[in-house]
């Protein structure tokens, strides 16, 4: 298989539904994985050489190289797989710094990602794999700077007053900014489209169906509640039991005659003949 940047897509070493998705090239932690070992022996290379300045990493270049590098890179080639919601997790800040910084600190711990190799990456990127925390926290800042980033909010144009109308050029500076701003958004929102971290999202809850199950509960309870009745209702129900009480009725005995009669007359045939036969002996 022949690589190209615009149409081989690029994997970590265990991907999710790896038999559903395109051919494509397996690494260590994907492209993220591959840039980190990168810039971390470019780091240690400078240092070990006498004929060359030792790089310092600063997140601000790294940013830049990034947004360089995937020019030519389709969509989603550098994703970062979180399992938690990394925003949910950072305080509230305006300061996009501070959040960024905190956010930086999250990545570096491997327990937040996802994805098997990057997590393996970052929890020996010390003791095996031996890249400096300078590489590791300028790779993750950067890509937090990224992904963290709004769009901007284009600025109000200057209305007219009761001190006259608004300044002419103060409508085209601010006309001007707001053509920057567009095209920044515009920027952002593709670099975004390449760059970007991706976490859980939680299904929306059916408020229809949460609705029709307190309803299906409530029906229940109401159907096992006994019904409670009054004291004269009660009384009443009570009174209709004693005035239709009735005694069992007791058979009546029968006399079955002719059966009787029929065992009378065996029993007296039964003795007559006996007579007979006791006379008869006596003659003998």
């Amino acid at each position: 298989m022949e690589f190209s940047p615009t149409t081989t897509p690029i994997y970590d070493v265990i991907e999710p539904n790896a038999a559903q998705l395109p051919l494509g090239v397996h690494m260590a932690g994907g492209l993220i994985g591959e840039i980190l070992v990168s810039l971390a022996c470019l780091s240690e290379y400078t240092k070990v050489s006498p004929t060359h300045e030792e790089v310092q990493f600063k997140a601000e270049d790294v940013v830049i190289f990034l947004k360089e590098l995937v020019e030519e890179f389709p969509e989603n080639c550098l994703v970062m797989r979180l399992n938690e919601n990394l925003e949910t997790k950072l305080a509230d800040e305006s300061n996009f710094d501070a959040k960024t910084s905190e956010a930086t600190i999250l990545l570096a711990e491997p327990k937040i990602h996802e994805s098997f190799g990057l997590k393996f990456m970052v929890n020996h990127s010390r003791d095996s794999l031996k890249i400096m925390p300078d590489v590791l926290e300028a790779l993750m800042r950067a890509l937090a700077s990224i992904s963290l980033q709004t769009v901007k909010v284009p600025k109000e144009l200057p209305q007219e007053t009761e001190a006259g109308p608004a300044d002419p050029e103060e409508i085209e500076k601010v006309q001007n900014e707001n053509l920057d701003i567009e095209k920044e958004n515009e920027a952002l929102v593709t670099i975004q489209k390449k760059i970007r971290m991706v976490w859980p999202v939680p299904e929306p809850k059916d408020e229809n169906a949460e609705e029709g199950a307190e309803n299906a509960e409530e029906k229940s309870e109401q159907e096992e509640k006994p019904v409670e009745k009054g004291s004269d209702e009660m009384n009443a129900a009570a009174f209709v039991k004693i005035q239709n009480y009735r005694d069992p009725p007791v058979p009546e005995a029968t006399i079955d005659t002719e059966n009787q009669e029929k065992t009378a007359e065996e029993t007296a045939a039964l003795a007559k003949t006996l007579k007979s036969d006791t006379e008869t002996i006596q003659e003998t």
